[in-house]
């Protein structure tokens, strides 16, 4: 009996024992089980934020070798650069290249600082007999080598060697003079008619002068004396008066024949020009006004101050005109220089009152506007132009007149017509030679197709 009470007791008392244990055997099943499931998240978790940080690596990978490779590239470009700069200053340090490199940036960064209209000067070269050069020439006071007494201390002296087929005109043409200069400075010359090859001519020259080169030239299948004399710069005249006679026929020339043909190349060191001082500091002293009369029209009345020596001469001229046009228009004076002179708007030039701009003699409608207006073969009165123009050349005192080259060739032309000899057009006319070889007295320059630019000499 005491022991069935003894094994109910322990019964009772074993059975909550026996519901927590088998209560902490599930609590640790499910325990374990939820840190499988923790561990299973954990290692999900970590595969994605391997995969990620592989990904980002990758990523910044390709971004550097991408750099690397925009720097080489880079570096690359900066080599050439600099190859390239230490091969222009190479050539760059040949004799002349650096003074030529100074003055194009200097005219290129003037005539582009204020107006923006006007463009470099120009360009110089060896094709041909002739290059362009700045508006008004090389002026003689710049040139380099010593002023001659010969020449009124104005410029040196040069000594020109007669070329085959030269006449006294053409030579004059060259160097921007007068035939009566030339013979005033040469009174050895007996017959200033008769020349002959070889002979020197002293001259005081207004176009500077140039290396004279003389080459052979083979004739081709299908050249022509025209199409060679154009290729050089030449007239057909200056051409044939080269070979001195042998050829007879200019259409006869025949394939492997050989020509005789001189060109120009550098111009002379002692004519190269100078620097001169300041343009700013050019003045006209003792101005003179030049006054407005029945048969002249000033444009601006405030710009009409010249030297003595220039508002005389123009005074003669106009007069003389008058007399001759037979009714012709009057002539429309624009600028001279102002009082005092130095810079003028709208001019390189007009600084010393020695130079003059004059409408075109025009006919119909044009003729009374004072306003300049732009020359045409149907509206420019080429003969009353010829006759200004005449008057002008006669003074013996013009250094040069500018006027456009297709105005220029009327002119010619009609002057021609009139019976003037060709030794005289020559030594007047750059037409008809090329608009890029400067010659003779009455020149072309751009922006001169509405009127006359004329410049007395000192």
């Amino acid at each position: 009996m005491k022991r069935a009470l003894r094994l109910l007791f322990l019964l009772l008392c074993s059975g909550p024992l026996l519901a927590g244990s088998a209560a902490v055997r599930a609590d640790q099943a499910g325990a374990e089980a939820a840190a499988q499931h923790a561990d299973s998240d954990t290692a999900t978790d970590s595969d994605t934020d391997s995969g990620r940080s592989k990904r980002r690596r990758a990523s910044r990978a390709s971004e550097g070798r991408r750099a690397t490779a925009r720097a080489e590239e880079a570096q690359q470009h900066r080599e050439a650069r600099a190859s390239r700069g230490k091969s222009g200053a190479k050539s760059r340090s040949k004799p002349g290249a650096k003074s030529r490199g100074k003055s194009r940036g200097k005219s290129r960064g003037k005539s582009r600082g204020k107006s923006g209209r006007t463009r470099g000067a120009g360009r110089s070269g060896t094709t041909g007999v002739g290059s362009t050069v700045e508006p008004s020439g090389a002026d003689p006071a710049s040139y380099r080598g010593k002023k001659s007494k010969a020449c009124g201390y104005q410029m040196p002296l040069h000594q020109h060697k007669v070329l085959p087929g030269e006449h006294l005109g053409q030579i004059a043409g060259r160097y921007g003079v007068m035939r009566k200069h030339l013979v005033a400075l040469n009174t050895q010359l007996k017959d200033p008619d008769r020349i002959l090859p070889g002979q020197k001519i002293r001259v005081c020259p207004e176009i500077a002068p140039r290396e004279l080169v003389e080459r052979q030239y083979e004739v081709r299948r299908g050249d022509t004396v025209v199409a060679i004399a154009k290729a050089h710069d030449l007239t057909t005249k200056e051409l044939l008066g080269f070979q001195r006679g042998r050829i007879a026929d200019a259409d006869q020339i025949r394939v492997g024949q050989q020509l005789r043909i001189w060109t120009q190349g550098a111009v002379l060191s002692d004519f190269r020009p100078r620097k001169l001082r300041a343009t700013g500091r050019r003045r006209l002293r003792s101005g003179h006004k030049l006054a407005s009369t029945g048969y002249t029209h000033l444009r601006r009345p405030q710009n009409a101050y010249g030297t003595k020596k220039t508002v005389a001469l123009l005074r003669t001229v106009f007069s003389r005109y008058h007399r001759k046009s037979r009714g012709g228009p009057r002539l429309h004076i624009g600028d001279v220089s102002k009082r005092g002179g130095g810079p003028l708007k709208g001019h390189a030039s007009h600084q010393q009152g020695m130079d003059v701009d004059l409408g075109l003699v025009l006919k119909g409608s044009h003729a009374s506007v004072t306003r300049f207006v732009t020359g045409t073969s149907d509206n420019f009165d080429v003969h009353r132009t010829w006759v200004l123009v005449q008057e002008f050349l006669r003074t013996g005192e013009v250094r040069f007149i500018f006027l456009d080259y297709s105005l220029q060739k009327l002119l010619y032309k009609h002057a021609k017509k009139q019976g003037v000899p060709e030794t005289r057009l020559d030594e007047y006319f750059q037409y008809p030679r090329s608009r890029r070889r400067h010659h003779g007295i009455i020149r072309h320059w751009r922006g001169h197709k509405d009127h006359l630019h004329v410049r007395f000499r000192r």
